[in-house]
Parts: structure tokens; C-alpha cells; sequence
């Protein structure tokens, strides 16, 4: 406890000389008035903005050209989009255009037009226009605008003359390049589904645009509080669903093997055989029924899988990855008793190849057919259909023996040349959960601290991806790279013995304690460092799990964006962005939150705290005094919005909101550890008034979300067992 105290008082003595101040944002006064033109106001202007006529903050020089792009409330400039621009990039424009207005005062048309480019036009080109294909022609643009050089969704702004060009590989280039030239021009950006911010310039001189901007991921998705909000999701360039431009995974669902490439769990595909029910049949097709226990090694396995996986590319040809992977609890095979008909080595392959090395040897084996099939998918017909009647014959077995089976998938001409012309990759996890062996690379580890393949066939085809997902194997208290963390740097090893088998990755990351989603861990310490370390492995899809279908969790609106801004650039000043976030996000109580977040973060390394993905709530984490000193802080963000009650009543409402979320999480660790933290002896008065006001708070805030990942586990859960904790103290 002493040492708890004295280093405690050292950080409190530091954060007095060490406070910073935050410049204030206004609320805009109204709404700017809508104005018709060819593109349809789809977005428009929210009511949640704040307009500022302080410049924005770059930490990079700013070269600004002669011409101005709009002065007391007019403007000459347009925007210009194609005849055939996407939905997204009509989008796009109008986000441009409303802000444009919002920031200067002035209106600016939205044309679609194919006009030619000319260095003299004042126009803001967005998107596959004439304009950019004529610049492209006369060399002005000489940057390939390809997925592979902008890495799927990265794009260019510049400035041509009087013209500024925005474009990307794609539409959602175009889309994330507006949002950026909005940024870099008057400091627009979303912060939250209802905070977003625009410095207020009348007079707007064009900044002299010359931007490549290259995500470190192609691709980055986070669930949980972004689920709710898709515009907000799209504008943190946050994209978990195809709908806002994620890679296509087919089947679209993380775990498939039973869902999608055995038959119907194994039930009543089949026919037995006679004197045999279907269950009977398929155990001994596919493995053994117990559970979750499947076979990789079965033939029968491996003809379903690849029939299956052929249907899918057949109905999904524009599939980015065929995603072949286990069960969230899924055990494999340990040997069956139909070994002479089904092929099953099981017993052997799991003891020399391990789980992991199991699965890539199965997927290796789909992926050489299937590519094979994707070279002339029509012939393959009459192929797979003579293969089936050859294995029926030869064993007279029934794991196929109904009038639906067969080995061939049938398929049409205009159909086949679009699985030629498909350019997918496949991916399977290597996985850390319940069952999770698959975690585990399957090499040799050797005493220089190298690791070698088990053999050539662990390793992972050219075009098979594995998907990183350290479910039970991280520590959400510490950076993965942190050398004083032994989960991590058990973490760490694995990563390595990974990359000697391969360089494809992509993630099912976690951001989230599913057992406490209101305990407070240090998520600053880790969010940058972990997306590096991603990055510097090769990951190609970068996506984290986080209080999935729950809006709320401790901080989610920071770390949501800090998480986005991470993985656009790794390298981005975490520093700047957590500052600018509580400025914009807390306003005036952002001095009192931003103490309070670097207390807790304190506390955390004091106590040598490790969280892990299922750490139910723990009174060791803390102590009443942490907590007291914590709630101190939130109550003087409190403080600091009180005159906004008469003065702004509706910033008021918003602000006490959110630091009233804040609050719940230390009130939620202060009653539920109340036995451990506080005298008995206070309950019916302390106790009891504490729990009252964190039951005025949920039906203030509504109770919509849970503090757990279980269903059940709701805040009036929470909530009937605090009472009955302390109704247990009285």
C-alpha cells in the first residue's frame, strides 16, 4: 500500500505542472439552408456540429496557392463528378458540398459532367472523372491509381492550376480522399455519432494539395459501438461490413467448417446405409459425433469441402477470400473407426503436425483443387461426377447415396468465365479461443530461437491467408510488444514462429473484456503499438473484435476512434489524436477526463495489472482510495459544464451525457468491490446512496446495453447485484 501511495502522489504532484488547456469550440448557431442541384442532399449537415474560426492543427507545413475558394459567403468554384459516378461518390460530393457551406457561407453546385480538364476551371473533381482521366493522359498525374499502390483505399489530392483533383483505386478512395481534403482544407472530422467538427473560414484561401495517403491496413473494421452508427463508421474510414467497403469473405460468417462445408452438421445430408440412421453415416463420413469433433483427414471431408467451396465462388466470384475455418469450439478428429473407407490418419497427423499444421494441410489440398477447377470450371463437371461414381462403386459406403450427391457442381458458361476472371484468396484462423490449438504454429522451435517447419507440407500455400485471432492470448493491459508482459511476449513468440511459415495475415483481434465491459485497462498502452505490430507482420485485413451488438463499453468513443486513426497510419501521433479527440468529444471537462484517464492508466501499472479477454471483476485491480481519487476527477468534469445549463442547454444534456457514461464505469467497480473498498459499516448510508444515484444515472442514460457479453448480463443485472451485495453487507 505504501508503495501504492507514494507513487501515486508523485504522478498527482506531476499532473499540477503538467496540465494543458483546451481552446473552446462553439455550437453552431443553424443550419445552413438546403439548396437543390443535380445530386440529391443524401448527407446532410448534422445538428451535432461545432464551427470554430481557429485554424486547424497540422503538424506539417501548410503551402496555400493565390486563388480563394470562397469569400463572404460566395464562391466560383463546383464540384464535378461523373455521369456514372457510385452512390458513394455521389455521397462524397455532398458531404463536400455541405460542408463548404458550413465552413465559408457559401453554396457550391454539384455538377456531373464529363468536361475535359483545364488548369484555369475552379472545379473540385472527385472520383473517375474526364477531368482526372485527361490529367492522367497529360502526365500532371503520374501516380498509379491502382488497389495494389494505394493498398485498396488510399487515394491522391492535388492541386493542378486552379483545379484540385481527388482520387482513388476505388470509390472509396474517392470517398475517404473528400474527407481528407475536408480535413486539410477547414479541420472537418467526425468524432462521434453525434460530434463532428468545422473551423468557421468566410474566407477560404486553396490549399496547394499534394497528398498520397496509404492506409498501413487495406482493410479495418471494429464492432461494437460503431455497429450502430454507419455514417459514423464510414467517416472514421472504419469499414466492418461490405457495405462500407470491407474485403468479401465468403462465407461471410468468421466461423464456417460445420456451418458451410460439411453436410447440415453432419445430420441428414446423407442417406445411410442399410440398418444405419443418417448420424451413423455421417460420423463416419466426417468424424466421430461427439461434440464439435471433426475430421480433416476424411476423403469424404475433403470432396464435401471442396464441393462446397466451388458453390460459393460460383455465386461469389468477386470474392477477395474463401474462408475455410474452425468452429468457435471446434476439436478435431482423434481417429474413427471407419479409417479404411474414409482414409482418416488422424491419430498420426495430430500428433506430427499438430492442430494448426491439421488445418493448413486441409486447406492447402482444397486450394491446389480449386485452382485447378478455376481454369476450366465447365469441363470439371463431368470430371467430379465420374470421380463420385468411381468412389461409390469402389466402397458401395452411402456418405453420398441420395439423389442429391454428387461430387460435380454444375455450373454455365457466363457463370465460368467469371469464377476465370476472380481474384480471391483464401484464409483460415489460427486461433486462441476454447479449442483453440490452432493458435500454435506448427514448427520446431530451436535453440537459437529460430523456428523450422515441422515439414513442406505445414506450409501455407501462396495464396492462403491465416487469420491472427489471440482470443485468451493477449493481455489487454499491455502493448504486445512489451517485453515486462508474459502474456504478450508469449504472443509475440507465436507471431514470429507464424512469419517463418508465411508473410499473408489477417486479423480477428480483440479489443474487449467479455466478462466486465465497465473495468477500466490501460487501452492507450497497447492501440498504436499492437496496430505496428500487425502491420509490421504483414497483416493485410485488419479487424478487431470488440463489446460486440453493445453501443457501450469503459471509454468506447475514444478508443473506437483511436483505433480507427491507428489503422489508417500506424504511425500517427496517438498524443495529438487523444488530445484532439477529448477537446472536441468532453470540451470544457476535457482537462478533468484527461487527468482521469492517466490516473486509471497509472493505476494500472502500479498494480501490474493484467487483463485478459475474460477477467471477471476483481477488487485487486483496484483500491477505494484509485476509485475515490478517480470519481474526483469525473466530478469536476461535472463542474466544469455546469454553466452551460442555462446558457446551452442542449451542449449541456450532450456533455452530462457522456461524462455520466464515464461515471457508471468507476461506480459500477466501487459497489460491486464495496466489501473489500469500504468500511461495512457505511453501506446503508454511503453504500445505499451510491447504488441509488447509479440507478437514477442507467434510467438517465437508458439501460439498452450490457456490462457483459452474456445476453442476461444487463445493467439492471448489474444493478440487482449490487443491491444484493450490499443488502448481504447490512
Amino acid at each position: 500500500m505504501k508503495k501504492l501511495n507514494k507513487a501515486l502522489s508523485v504522478f498527482l504532484l506531476v499532473m499540477l505542472f503538467a496540465m494543458f488547456s483546451f481552446g473552446s469550440a462553439c455550437k453552431k448557431d443553424e443550419e445552413p439552408a438546403s439548396e437543390s442541384n443535380s445530386v440529391s442532399d443524401s448527407f446532410e449537415s448534422s445538428d451535432n456540429a461545432s464551427v470554430s474560426e481557429e485554424p486547424v492543427s497540422e503538424s506539417e507545413s501548410v503551402d496555400y496557392t493565390d486563388d480563394v475558394l470562397a469569400d463572404n459567403g460566395t464562391t466560383g468554384y463546383s464540384i464535378v463528378i461523373s455521369e456514372s459516378a457510385s452512390a458513394t461518390v455521389q455521397s462524397a460530393a455532398v458531404l463536400v458540398k455541405n460542408q463548404f457551406k458550413e465552413a465559408t457561407g457559401a453554396t457550391i453546385e454539384v455538377v456531373k459532367s464529363d468536361k475535359s480538364f483545364n488548369e484555369n476551371d475552379k472545379v473540385i473533381s472527385i472520383g473517375n472523372t474526364k477531368i482526372l482521366s485527361d490529367a492522367v493522359s497529360a502526365k500532371k498525374i503520374t501516380e498509379p491509381l491502382t488497389e495494389e499502390n494505394l493498398n485498396r483505399h488510399g487515394y491522391i489530392i492535388r492541386t493542378l492550376g486552379k483545379t484540385v483533383v481527388i482520387a482513388g483505386a476505388n470509390e472509396w478512395g474517392d470517398y475517404y480522399g473528400s474527407l481528407e481534403f475536408l480535413y486539410r482544407q477547414f479541420g472537418y472530422e467526425m468524432f462521434a455519432h453525434d460530434e463532428t467538427y468545422i473551423n468557421y473560414t468566410p474566407r477560404s484561401v486553396l490549399i496547394d494539395f499534394n497528398v498520397k495517403d496509404v492506409p498501413s491496413f487495406a482493410s479495418r473494421g471494429i464492432d461494437g459501438y460503431t455497429q450502430s452508427y454507419s455514417e459514423y463508421s464510414k467517416q472514421l474510414r472504419i469499414n466492418s461490413s461490405e457495405a462500407l467497403g470491407a474485403v468479401k469473405e465468403v462465407p461471410g460468417d468468421c466461423h464456417t467448417i460445420y456451418k458451410y462445408f460439411v453436410p447440415n452438421g453432419y445430420s441428414t445430408y446423407t442417406d445411410a446405409k442399410d440398418g444405419e440412421d443418417d448420424s451413423k453415416a455421417n460420423s463416419l463420413c466426417f468424424g466421430p459425433k461427439k461434440g464439435n469433433d471433426f475430421c480433416l483427414t476424411s476423403k469424404y471431408s475433403y470432396y464435401y469441402a471442396l464441393k462446397s467451396a466451388k458453390e460459393f465462388l460460383i455465386e461469389n466470384p468477386d470474392a477477395d477470400f474463401l474462408n475455410i475455418s474452425q468452429e468457435d469450439t471446434g476439436e478435431l478428429c482423434r481417429g474413427q473407426e471407419n479409417k479404411a473407407v474414409t482414409g482418416c490418419t488422424c491419430e498420426n497427423d495430430r500428433a506430427k503436425y499438430h492442430s494448426s499444421g491439421m488445418w493448413i494441410r486441409f486447406c492447402n489440398k482444397i486450394i491446389v483443387a480449386i485452382e485447378e477447377w478455376k481454369k476450366d470450371p465447365m469441363a470439371d463437371v463431368a470430371k467430379q461426377q465420374a470421380l463420385f461414381e468411381q468412389e461409390k462403386a469402389a466402397t458401395g459406403y452411402a456418405c453420398f447415396d441420395n439423389e442429391k450427391a454428387t461430387f460435380a457442381v454444375p455450373i454455365t458458361a457466363e457463370q465460368a468465365e467469371k469464377v476465370k476472371a476472380g481474384h480471391w484468396n483464401y484464409e483460415t484462423f489460427a486461433y486462441g479461443g476454447v479449442g483453440g490449438e490452432t493458435f500454435n504454429a506448427p514448427v520446431i522451435n530451436n535453440a537459437d530461437g529460430t523456428y523450422t517447419p515441422i515439414d513442406n507440407t505445414i506450409i501455407p500455400d501462396g495464396k492462403l491467408y491465416m487469420k491472427i485471432a489471440p482470443l485468451e492470448r493477449m493481455c489487454l493491459s499491455h502493448a504486445f510488444d512489451d517485453e515486462n508482459c508474459d502474456t504478450n511476449a508469449s504472443l509475440m513468440a507465436q507471431l514470429k514462429a507464424w512469419q517463418s511459415l508465411t508473410h499473408n495475415f489477417n486479423t480477428w483481434s480483440y479489443n474487449v473484456n467479455y466478462s466486465d465491459y465497465l473495468m477500466w485497462y490501460p487501452y492507450l498502452n497497447g492501440v498504436q503499438n499492437n496496430a505496428r505490430v500487425y502491420k509490421n507482420i504483414g497483416v493485410y485485413s485488419y479487424f478487431i473484435q470488440s463489446c460486440t451488438n453493445n453501443k457501450y463499453s469503459v471509454m468506447s468513443p475514444l478508443y473506437n476512434y483511436l483505433y480507427a486513426k491507428t489503422a489508417w497510419d500506424v504511425n500517427a501521433n496517438l498524443g495529438e489524436l487523444t488530445d484532439r479527440f477529448l477537446e472536441r468529444y468532453y470540451r470544457d471537462a476535457a482537462p478533468a477526463i484527461k487527468k482521469y484517464i492517466d490516473y486509471m492508466n497509472t493505476v494500472c501499472t502500479i498494480k501490474e495489472q493484467h487483463l485478459g479477454n475474460y477477467q471477471g471483476f476483481d477488487a485487486r485491480f483496484y483500491d477505494g482510495a484509485d476509485l475515490d481519487r478517480a470519481m474526483a476527477y469525473i466530478e469536476e468534469a461535472f463542474l466544469s459544464i455546469e454553466k452551460y445549463e442555462q446558457s446551452d442547454p442542449s451542449l449541456y444534456e450532450k456533455l452530462k451525457k457522456r461524462i455520466t457514461y464515464d461515471k457508471i464505469c468507476i461506480r459500477h467497480c466501487q459497489l460491486n468491490g464495496y466489501a473489500t473498498y469500504y468500511d461495512i459499516s457505511t453501506v446503508r448510508t454511503q453504500g445505499m446512496k451510491w447504488y441509488n444515484e447509479m440507478k437514477e444515472d442507467l434510467e438517465y442514460l437508458g439501460t439498452s446495453f450490457n456490462y457483459a457479453e452474456a445476453w442476461y448480463k444487463t445493467m439492471e443485472k448489474d444493478l440487482e447485484n449490487i443491491f444484493s451485495i450490499l443488502n448481504g453487507l447490512m
